[in-house]
Protein backbone atom coordinates (compact mmCIF):
# COMPACT_ATOMS: atom_id res chain seq x y z
CA UNK A 1 0.00 0.00 0.00
CA UNK A 2 1.16 3.53 -0.67
CA UNK A 3 -0.88 5.27 2.03
CA UNK A 4 -3.02 7.26 -0.43
CA UNK A 5 -6.80 7.16 -0.11
CA UNK A 6 -9.37 9.35 -1.83
CA UNK A 7 -11.55 9.20 1.31
CA UNK A 8 -8.89 10.88 3.46
CA UNK A 9 -9.79 14.45 4.39
CA UNK A 10 -7.53 17.12 5.86
CA UNK A 11 -9.46 18.82 8.65
CA UNK A 12 -8.90 21.44 11.34
CA UNK A 13 -10.32 21.77 14.84
CA UNK A 14 -9.97 24.39 17.57
CA UNK A 15 -8.79 23.03 20.93
CA UNK A 16 -7.27 24.86 23.89
CA UNK A 17 -7.03 28.13 21.92
CA UNK A 18 -5.04 26.48 19.11
CA UNK A 19 -5.99 25.10 15.72
CA UNK A 20 -4.94 21.48 15.27
CA UNK A 21 -4.76 19.83 11.86
CA UNK A 22 -5.83 16.22 11.50
CA UNK A 23 -6.37 13.63 8.80
CA UNK A 24 -9.69 11.82 8.86
CA UNK A 25 -9.60 8.51 7.01
CA UNK A 26 -13.40 8.16 6.85
CA UNK A 27 -15.43 5.10 7.88
CA UNK A 28 -17.14 7.23 10.54
CA UNK A 29 -19.40 4.44 11.85
CA UNK A 30 -16.45 2.20 12.74
CA UNK A 31 -14.65 2.20 16.13
CA UNK A 32 -12.50 5.29 16.71
CA UNK A 33 -8.73 4.87 16.35
CA UNK A 34 -6.51 7.83 17.21
CA UNK A 35 -2.87 7.75 16.03
CA UNK A 36 -0.31 10.10 17.61
CA UNK A 37 3.06 10.75 15.96
CA UNK A 38 6.53 11.22 17.45
CA UNK A 39 8.34 14.44 18.31
CA UNK A 40 9.54 16.47 15.33
CA UNK A 41 7.23 14.46 13.05
CA UNK A 42 3.73 14.89 11.61
CA UNK A 43 0.64 12.83 10.94
CA UNK A 44 1.84 11.47 7.58
CA UNK A 45 4.20 9.18 9.51
CA UNK A 46 1.10 7.00 9.94
CA UNK A 47 0.04 6.82 6.27
CA UNK A 48 1.05 3.22 5.64
CA UNK A 49 -0.45 1.87 8.87
CA UNK A 50 -3.61 3.98 8.63
CA UNK A 51 -4.25 2.70 5.10
CA UNK A 52 -4.14 -0.87 6.42
CA UNK A 53 -6.61 -0.17 9.25
CA UNK A 54 -9.05 2.29 7.71
CA UNK A 55 -11.45 -0.44 6.55
CA UNK A 56 -11.99 -1.53 10.19
CA UNK A 57 -11.63 1.70 12.14
CA UNK A 58 -12.47 5.37 11.98
CA UNK A 59 -8.86 6.54 11.87
CA UNK A 60 -8.03 10.04 13.09
CA UNK A 61 -4.44 11.27 12.78
CA UNK A 62 -3.70 14.71 14.28
CA UNK A 63 -0.61 16.84 14.02
CA UNK A 64 0.35 17.62 17.62
CA UNK A 65 0.73 21.28 18.59
CA UNK A 66 3.90 22.77 17.16
CA UNK A 67 4.11 20.00 14.54
CA UNK A 68 2.99 19.67 10.95
CA UNK A 69 0.12 21.94 9.98
CA UNK A 70 -1.08 22.54 13.55
CA UNK A 71 -0.55 25.86 15.32
CA UNK A 72 2.53 26.55 17.39
CA UNK A 73 2.10 27.58 20.98
CA UNK A 74 2.80 31.31 21.33
CA UNK A 75 3.85 30.69 24.93
CA UNK A 76 6.02 27.71 24.00
CA UNK A 77 3.85 25.39 26.08
CA UNK A 78 4.87 21.87 25.12
CA UNK A 79 4.44 20.13 28.46
CA UNK A 80 3.29 16.52 28.25
CA UNK A 81 0.21 17.36 30.31
CA UNK A 82 -0.65 20.06 27.76
CA UNK A 83 -0.36 17.62 24.86
CA UNK A 84 -2.59 15.23 26.81
CA UNK A 85 -5.13 18.01 27.36
CA UNK A 86 -5.14 18.63 23.60
CA UNK A 87 -5.89 14.94 23.03
CA UNK A 88 -8.74 15.05 25.55
CA UNK A 89 -10.17 18.18 23.91
CA UNK A 90 -9.87 16.65 20.43
CA UNK A 91 -11.74 13.51 21.51
CA UNK A 92 -14.42 15.63 23.19
CA UNK A 93 -14.81 18.04 20.27
CA UNK A 94 -15.07 15.25 17.69
CA UNK A 95 -17.46 13.35 20.00
CA UNK A 96 -15.39 10.16 19.72
CA UNK A 97 -16.50 7.22 21.87
CA UNK A 98 -14.69 4.01 22.88
CA UNK A 99 -11.38 5.32 21.59
CA UNK A 100 -8.39 3.14 20.78
CA UNK A 101 -5.26 5.31 21.06
CA UNK A 102 -1.91 4.44 19.48
CA UNK A 103 1.10 6.64 20.15
CA UNK A 104 4.64 6.41 18.83
CA UNK A 105 7.60 7.82 20.81
CA UNK A 106 6.44 11.28 22.00
CA UNK A 107 2.92 10.28 20.98
CA UNK A 108 3.23 7.18 23.14
CA UNK A 109 4.28 9.24 26.13
CA UNK A 110 1.41 11.66 25.57
CA UNK A 111 -0.94 8.68 25.33
CA UNK A 112 0.49 7.28 28.56
CA UNK A 113 -0.03 10.59 30.39
CA UNK A 114 -3.57 10.88 29.00
CA UNK A 115 -4.42 7.27 29.88
CA UNK A 116 -3.10 7.72 33.43
CA UNK A 117 -6.03 10.10 34.01
CA UNK A 118 -8.32 7.10 33.41
CA UNK A 119 -10.55 8.85 30.86
CA UNK A 120 -13.83 6.97 30.37
CA UNK A 121 -13.74 7.25 26.56
CA UNK A 122 -10.41 5.43 26.28
CA UNK A 123 -10.74 1.65 26.08
CA UNK A 124 -7.30 0.62 24.78
CA UNK A 125 -3.81 2.10 24.55
CA UNK A 126 -0.83 1.14 22.39
CA UNK A 127 2.61 2.53 23.22
CA UNK A 128 4.95 2.14 20.27
CA UNK A 129 8.72 2.32 20.75
CA UNK A 130 8.77 5.05 23.37
CA UNK A 131 11.68 6.48 25.32
CA UNK A 132 10.89 5.56 28.92
CA UNK A 133 13.39 7.79 30.70
CA UNK A 134 15.87 10.53 29.87
CA UNK A 135 18.90 11.38 31.97
CA UNK A 136 19.74 14.96 32.91
CA UNK A 137 22.61 15.35 30.45
CA UNK A 138 20.42 14.31 27.51
CA UNK A 139 17.64 16.57 28.77
CA UNK A 140 20.07 19.49 28.98
CA UNK A 141 21.17 18.89 25.38
CA UNK A 142 17.54 18.86 24.24
CA UNK A 143 16.85 22.13 26.05
CA UNK A 144 19.93 23.71 24.49
CA UNK A 145 18.78 22.61 21.02
CA UNK A 146 15.31 24.04 21.67
CA UNK A 147 16.79 27.53 22.09
CA UNK A 148 18.55 27.54 18.71
CA UNK A 149 16.84 29.24 15.75
CA UNK A 150 15.07 26.99 13.28
CA UNK A 151 17.17 26.46 10.14
CA UNK A 152 15.90 27.83 6.83
CA UNK A 153 17.08 27.23 3.28
CA UNK A 154 16.89 29.15 0.00
CA UNK A 155 14.94 26.42 -1.82
CA UNK A 156 12.55 23.57 -1.13
CA UNK A 157 15.02 21.18 -2.74
CA UNK A 158 17.78 22.16 -0.32
CA UNK A 159 15.46 21.89 2.68
CA UNK A 160 14.33 18.42 1.61
CA UNK A 161 17.96 17.37 1.11
CA UNK A 162 18.70 18.36 4.73
CA UNK A 163 15.76 16.44 6.20
CA UNK A 164 16.78 13.54 8.44
CA UNK A 165 15.01 11.00 10.63
CA UNK A 166 15.91 11.11 14.31
CA UNK A 167 17.25 8.61 15.16
CA UNK A 168 18.51 8.04 11.60
CA UNK A 169 18.40 4.22 11.43
CA UNK A 170 15.72 2.95 9.09
CA UNK A 171 14.97 0.35 6.43
CA UNK A 172 11.92 2.23 5.14
CA UNK A 173 11.19 2.23 1.43
CA UNK A 174 12.49 5.34 -0.42
CA UNK A 175 9.00 6.36 -1.57
CA UNK A 176 7.76 6.41 2.04
CA UNK A 177 10.64 8.62 3.10
CA UNK A 178 10.08 10.91 0.10
CA UNK A 179 6.47 11.50 1.17
CA UNK A 180 7.49 12.31 4.74
CA UNK A 181 10.19 14.68 3.54
CA UNK A 182 7.87 16.61 1.23
CA UNK A 183 5.25 16.96 3.97
CA UNK A 184 7.85 18.18 6.49
CA UNK A 185 8.90 21.26 4.50
CA UNK A 186 7.07 24.58 4.32
CA UNK A 187 7.76 28.05 2.95
CA UNK A 188 8.51 30.67 5.59
CA UNK A 189 7.15 34.25 5.54
CA UNK A 190 10.44 35.57 4.15
CA UNK A 191 10.25 33.26 1.14
CA UNK A 192 12.79 30.72 2.38
CA UNK A 193 12.00 27.12 3.33
CA UNK A 194 12.04 25.37 6.68
CA UNK A 195 10.53 22.48 8.60
CA UNK A 196 7.02 22.22 10.08
CA UNK A 197 8.25 21.94 13.64
CA UNK A 198 8.63 24.37 16.52
CA UNK A 199 12.08 23.69 17.99
CA UNK A 200 10.86 24.94 21.37
CA UNK A 201 8.98 21.63 21.64
CA UNK A 202 12.36 19.97 22.29
CA UNK A 203 12.53 21.76 25.66
CA UNK A 204 10.14 19.34 27.30
CA UNK A 205 10.06 18.28 30.98
CA UNK A 206 11.85 15.14 32.22
CA UNK A 207 10.66 11.76 30.95
CA UNK A 208 9.77 9.06 33.48
CA UNK A 209 7.28 6.57 32.11
CA UNK A 210 7.47 4.54 35.31
CA UNK A 211 5.59 7.25 37.24
CA UNK A 212 2.49 7.09 35.02
CA UNK A 213 2.24 3.40 34.10
CA UNK A 214 0.67 2.09 37.35
CA UNK A 215 -2.30 4.44 36.91
CA UNK A 216 -3.26 3.15 33.44
CA UNK A 217 -6.10 0.69 33.86
CA UNK A 218 -7.18 0.11 30.25
CA UNK A 219 -5.67 -2.78 28.25
CA UNK A 220 -2.28 -1.58 27.01
CA UNK A 221 0.02 -3.00 24.35
CA UNK A 222 3.69 -2.03 24.37
CA UNK A 223 5.32 -2.51 20.96
CA UNK A 224 9.00 -2.09 20.21
CA UNK A 225 11.05 -2.46 17.04
CA UNK A 226 13.36 -5.49 17.12
CA UNK A 227 16.41 -3.31 16.38
CA UNK A 228 15.37 -0.25 18.39
CA UNK A 229 17.90 1.42 20.68
CA UNK A 230 15.43 4.00 22.03
CA UNK A 231 13.30 1.38 23.75
CA UNK A 232 15.59 -1.44 24.88
CA UNK A 233 13.80 -4.69 25.61
CA UNK A 234 14.47 -4.44 29.35
CA UNK A 235 12.77 -1.02 29.44
CA UNK A 236 9.78 -2.41 27.54
CA UNK A 237 9.55 -5.34 29.95
CA UNK A 238 9.78 -3.04 32.97
CA UNK A 239 7.02 -0.84 31.58
CA UNK A 240 4.74 -3.81 30.94
CA UNK A 241 5.36 -5.07 34.48
CA UNK A 242 4.20 -1.71 35.87
CA UNK A 243 1.07 -1.55 33.73
CA UNK A 244 -1.94 -3.18 35.45
CA UNK A 245 -3.09 -4.66 32.13
CA UNK A 246 -0.05 -4.67 29.85
CA UNK A 247 1.23 -6.86 27.03
CA UNK A 248 4.46 -6.77 25.01
CA UNK A 249 5.06 -7.35 21.30
CA UNK A 250 8.06 -6.86 19.03
CA UNK A 251 7.97 -5.89 15.37
CA UNK A 252 10.66 -7.78 13.47
CA UNK A 253 13.13 -6.05 11.17
CA UNK A 254 12.33 -2.58 12.48
CA UNK A 255 14.24 0.20 14.19
CA UNK A 256 12.59 3.00 16.18
CA UNK A 257 10.41 4.14 13.24
CA UNK A 258 8.63 0.80 13.11
CA UNK A 259 5.57 2.12 11.23
CA UNK A 260 7.93 3.08 8.41
CA UNK A 261 10.28 0.11 8.56
CA UNK A 262 7.68 -2.65 8.78
CA UNK A 263 4.18 -1.19 8.47
CA UNK A 264 2.58 -4.52 7.59
CA UNK A 265 3.70 -6.35 10.72
CA UNK A 266 3.08 -3.32 12.92
CA UNK A 267 -0.48 -3.01 11.60
CA UNK A 268 -0.96 -6.74 12.18
CA UNK A 269 0.18 -6.36 15.81
CA UNK A 270 -2.41 -3.61 16.26
CA UNK A 271 -5.16 -5.66 14.61
CA UNK A 272 -4.41 -8.65 16.82
CA UNK A 273 -4.61 -6.55 19.96
CA UNK A 274 -7.31 -3.93 19.36
CA UNK A 275 -10.31 -6.22 18.66
CA UNK A 276 -9.78 -7.83 22.06
CA UNK A 277 -10.03 -4.51 23.88
CA UNK A 278 -13.10 -4.65 26.15
CA UNK A 279 -15.68 -1.94 26.57
CA UNK A 280 -14.83 0.62 29.23
CA UNK A 281 -15.16 -0.77 32.74
CA UNK A 282 -15.40 -4.44 31.74
CA UNK A 283 -12.17 -5.35 33.53
CA UNK A 284 -8.89 -7.07 32.76
CA UNK A 285 -8.29 -9.15 29.65
CA UNK A 286 -6.90 -12.64 29.90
Amino acid sequence: MNGSDSAVQNQFVSVNSLTLAYRDWGNHHAPALLLLHAGGCHGHWWNEVAARLADRYHVIVPDLRGHGDSDRSEAGDYAFETYASDVAALIETLALEDVRLVGHSLGGYVGLVYASRRPPRLIALVIADMLCELDQSALDRAHEASRKPSPTFPSREEAEARFRLQPPETVAQPEILATLTAQAVTQTPDGRFGFKFDRRAMGHPPIRAWDFAPNVICPTLVVRGEWSSLMPRDHAERLVALLPNGQLREVAKAYHHLMLDNPRDFATALENFLPRAPSAGSGRTT
